[in-house]
């Protein structure tokens, strides 16, 4: 118990000079760009210091910004399987600094201060639109989150007397009517199971997401991420509880399944498939991945009489087309040069792992500085690989960070990479990604105030408005250990 109170004691000691007044930081934070200005805002607004009525302003302040954002939506991999940028995409998701994340921050943040304003805000959302997903493309569309918010609003923002009306029911009828691809299934199956509506109502919002999901069709790559068996099980659970019919929402689901089976489907969707393990961090539909086949998912865990099973003939594809395409990265020479000095400082020649004691020796810390010299000096391979180029160079210098011996010895590369991201913002792919390794290295000083507490006043003044801010933030708003872990 003691180890564990030590583990979590730093996330609360952030190393500060003089920690700037709330007023500065709300100034800094309007300045910032919009996805910056929208997510400290809410932060911001969480601090105790902050009277309710500002509260609720910096949170419709922050709402109002997120819709300026350069990323509509989240998206995450579909492929984690394969070395490459799967990893980084994840972690900058994991951000949240789209405008849909960012939104629904705000609007949750509201919700215990005022219900019925974080309502009105939730109903300001635009209709989600997610595009259809080529096979061609791998990163798919990733909005649980709206459906979760949407549960706690249903749940929590009505009065006794609202409820007994059943406008919770109103409210969830309007965005289940209006769902249009399949990565949405999943998030709304969960907001149905656990709805708190009257039977009657409930078996209403059955029916209607069976009717709008066996309109979606012709998007295979979200189709094989959220084909949403499990979630799908847990309806029909809260239905027999409830005593109300299932059948139908199955015979929907089946029809659903043998529909987008039978389609045109990519080639590469063996690829998807979630083995437990992968290049990218954990997976984020965890416990709930059913499997490569959803039809055996439905033999096996939903069927009921008088339902058939799916046999094979009915979810052969019409045609394989397409696979997706930048899955691999760090292709060019210089790349993979970086990249072997790199396995040099893990691996002998026998391609056997050096013991710990040896990234203690001077020779391996020349190694290590030697690396860092080429790292300054490696420039991408062509100006249209920038943004691969920044992935792939950030990436390592987080690797490298992991490895090193000792605080000293991670402070020297971090203080590289922090001269580099601060310098090389246009590069990145857009905002989020580029954020994500500054993120990262503030959550390092976070976890670890005692030995990287020297890098706090590197982080404030790098010359980038948008450093400074985070960095004064953390020292007055630091996050929890779980909030920190998945940017690594």
């Amino acid at each position: 118990m003691r180890r564990l109170a030590l583990f979590f004691l730093p996330a609360v000691c952030w190393p500060a000079a003089t920690p700037v007044s709330v007023d500065q930081l709300i100034t800094m934070a309007r300045s910032a760009p919009p996805e910056f200005a929208a997510e400290a805002l809410v932060r911001i607004a969480a601090l105790d210091k902050v009277e309710k009525n500002q509260k609720i302003e910096l949170l419709e302040d922050a709402f109002r910004r997120a819709g300026e954002v350069q990323l509509p939506y989240k998206q995450r991999p579909s492929i984690v399987r394969i070395a490459g940028p799967a990893g980084v995409y994840n972690r900058a998701a994991a951000q949240g600094l789209d405008a849909l994340s960012l939104r629904l921050k705000a609007v949750r943040a509201m919700l215990p201060l005022d219900g019925v304003r974080a309502r009105d805000m939730f109903r300001r959302i635009p209709p989600l639109k997610l595009p259809r997903v080529t096979c061609e493309q791998f990163l798919v569309y990733d909005v649980d989150a709206f459906y979760d918010v949407l549960e706690h609003l249903a749940r929590e923002s009505f009065t006794a007397e609202e409820m007994q009306k059943g406008e919770p029911f109103g409210l969830i009828e309007t965005y289940i009517t209006a769902m249009t691809s399949a990565v949405q299934l999943p998030g709304a199956a969960r907001l149905i199971a656990a709805a708190n509506v009257n039977d009657r109502d409930f078996e209403t919002l059955l029916a209607e997401f069976s009717r709008t999901m066996v309109k979606m069709t012709g998007d295979d790559r979200s189709f094989s991420y959220a084909a949403a068996g499990p979630q799908i099980h847990a309806v029909v659970q809260a239905a027999e509880k409830r005593k109300v019919p299932a059948a139908p929402l199955l015979e929907a689901y089946r029809l659903y399944i043998v529909t987008n089976m039978s389609g045109a489907r990519c080639a590469d969707d063996d690829l998807m498939v979630y083995e437990g393990t992968s290049f990218a961090f954990a997976d984020p539909r965890g416990v709930d991945q059913q499997g490569p086949d959803p039809s055996v998912y439905f033999n096996g865990h939903l069927r009921m009489p008088p339902l058939q099973e799916i046999k094979e003939v009915e979810v052969t594809p019409f045609k394989l087309e397409g696979v997706a395409t930048g899955l691999r990265s760090c292709d060019d020479s210089a790349c993979k040069s970086i990249v072997e000095r790199y396995n040099d400082l893990i691996f002998d020649s026998t391609h056997s792992a050096y013991p710990p004691s040896h990234r203690q020796t001077p020779e391996w810390q020349e190694q290590v500085g030697n690396l860092l010299a080429a790292m300054a000096d490696w420039k991408p391979a062509a100006p249209a690989a920038a943004a691969e180029h920044f992935r792939d160079k950030s990436s390592l210098y987080s690797d490298l960070t992991n490895i090193q011996p000792d605080a000293a010895a991670k402070i020297k590369v971090l203080r590289a990479e922090l001269e580099y991201v601060s310098k090389e913002k246009a590069s990145a792919e857009n905002r989020a990604q580029w954020f994500l390794p500054v993120n990262g290295i503030i959550g390092r000083v976070t976890l670890d105030p005692l030995g990287l507490g020297a890098l706090s006043d590197d982080l404030r003044h790098t010359g980038d408005a948008v450093i400074a801010l985070f960095a004064e933030l953390e020292s007055v708003s630091p996050r929890k250990p779980d909030q920190i872990m998945p940017l690594f």
